[in-house]
This record gives C-alpha cells, sequence and structure tokens, in this order.
C-alpha cells in the first residue's frame, strides 16, 4: 500500500490484511412465496425466511421492529418462522450472521397480501350498444374489459368456456370474445387469482345480445276509420291520427 502527502511525498507499506467477514444469503423461503416463487410476494401471514451461510453461524432476522435468532446447521443452511403476524404491507428485513469476530448482512423486501380484489366486468366502448352499462349489445363478439390487481390472473367463463388472461401492470384488463354470443343471455363468471396467489370471490351475471330489430305497425282509430273498421285503409278524415301519434 502506498500512501502520499499534499507535497507529494510517498510512503510505501508492505504487509497483509484479512477481510474478516462470511457470506450470508436470505429470502423469503419457496414453501411461504404463494404464487410467482420468485416476486417476494405471500398470503402467509407468518411467513418462513430462508437461507445460507457458513456452518454453525448465529443468524438474527429483524423485521417489522420484531427480531428472531436462530443457528445455521453443519452445512450453514438456516430458516426462521415469524411468530407475529404480518397485516397486509411491504416489509424491509436485514439478517445478520455471525461466527466468531466475524460478520455480514443481507437485506431485502416481503409483501405481504392475504386479499383479492373483486373484479370489474364491463363492455367496452364500441361494443355497448345502446343503453350504456345495461350488458346489452348487438355485437356477437363484444370486446369486454375491466379492472383488477396489477399481473393478476383473470378467469373469465362465458357460457362455460374459459378464457384465462393477464391483467395489465396498472390491473387493467380486456378480452374480445371469441365464440360468437347467442341471441338472448349469455351467462358469465369472473374471478382472479393475484400475485399472492389469493383468489377472489367469483362474480356472476348476463350479456345479452340482441341482434334483432322491433317490429312497426300502425292502425286507424276506430273514429277515424270509415268503412270496413279494422281495415286501416279507408279514412274520411284529411289527417287521420294514428293511436301512437293522438
Amino acid at each position: 500500500m502506498t500512501a502520499s502527502d499534499l507535497a507529494g511525498n510517498k510512503t510505501t507499506i508492505n504487509g497483509n490484511f484479512i477481510i474478516n467477514t462470511i457470506d450470508v444469503s436470505a429470502e423469503l423461503d419457496i414453501n411461504s412465496n404463494s404464487g410467482d416463487p420468485h416476486d417476494n410476494i405471500t398470503n402467509a401471514k407468518l411467513p418462513t425466511f430462508s437461507g445460507k451461510t457458513v456452518a454453525n453461524a448465529e443468524i438474527s432476522l429483524v423485521i417489522n421492529g420484531e427480531k428472531y435468532t436462530t443457528t445455521a446447521d453443519s452445512n450453514g443452511k438456516w430458516s426462521l418462522t415469524l411468530a407475529t403476524v404480518l397485516p397486509d404491507n411491504t416489509y424491509h428485513y436485514t439478517v445478520t450472521a455471525t461466527l466468531g469476530d466475524k460478520v455480514n448482512y443481507a437485506a431485502g423486501e416481503v409483501v405481504i397480501d392475504t386479499s383479492a380484489l373483486t373484479p370489474t366486468l364491463n363492455l367496452a366502448d364500441g361494443s355497448d350498444s345502446g343503453v350504456i352499462g345495461d350488458y346489452t349489445t348487438n355485437v356477437a363478439t363484444p370486446m369486454l374489459a375491466g379492472v383488477t390487481e396489477p399481473n393478476a390472473k383473470v378467469m373469465l367463463t362465458i357460457n362455460g368456456v374459459l378464457y384465462p388472461i393477464t391483467a395489465d401492470g396498472d390491473g387493467s384488463w380486456s378480452f374480445t370474445v371469441i365464440n360468437p354470443l347467442v341471441e338472448g343471455d349469455n351467462s358469465y363468471t369472473l374471478s382472479i387469482i393475484d400475485s399472492a396467489g389469493n383468489t377472489s370471490s367469483s362474480v356472476m351475471g348476463y350479456i345479452t345480445l340482441d341482434t334483432i330489430a322491433p317490429s312497426a305497425s300502425a292502425m286507424l282509430l276506430p273514429s277515424d276509420d270509415s268503412g270496413n273498421i279494422g281495415d286501416d285503409i279507408i279514412s274520411e278524415t284529411i289527417l287521420p291520427l294514428l293511436p301512437h301519434l293522438r
């Protein structure tokens, strides 16, 4: 090692030094990591953390102000299960491994998510003909849309056919019906599975396809229908009134 002062004088020191540390890793245990096993999101209120260090090292885990301790086994493996329930939130944790005068740290975040939002479904703009929001359309293959949790799996069933959909990063989703709807009521069931593995309650309803225009008819009022009543042909009135115009 060489040291120098402001005047440019240099001094070289020869010798050895030891980095007094040990390796340590920490993560949400795979058996507690529900949903995606690598996203550190879980629906476990008492999750387990695990990792690896040197054999017999002392381990301390601090999370949400609570401290938990254990000792690594002969292979350096360790695990700790929390004893205090964590409410839904994001938590930072720190793990310290100590063996004699050697020490090292690992840190991370975990998200506790124990409930799933109830999903929504609507006919998208361009598919919601007639009265907006009445779930009636004249489009046989309409686009459906809704909002749920980010990246959730949307499980949509229409007339007994399941259509799995993945929501965007902001929770929005859309889907254009593949099998044309039948005239009249078409049943649907909607639920989601979020990133933590929670399944929402199911939402059920109907989408009505109506492609048949109503029939139109007209008749003369009896007071204006001269000749044979009901033949709607002959009238002595210059401007006869039809019933729906009276």
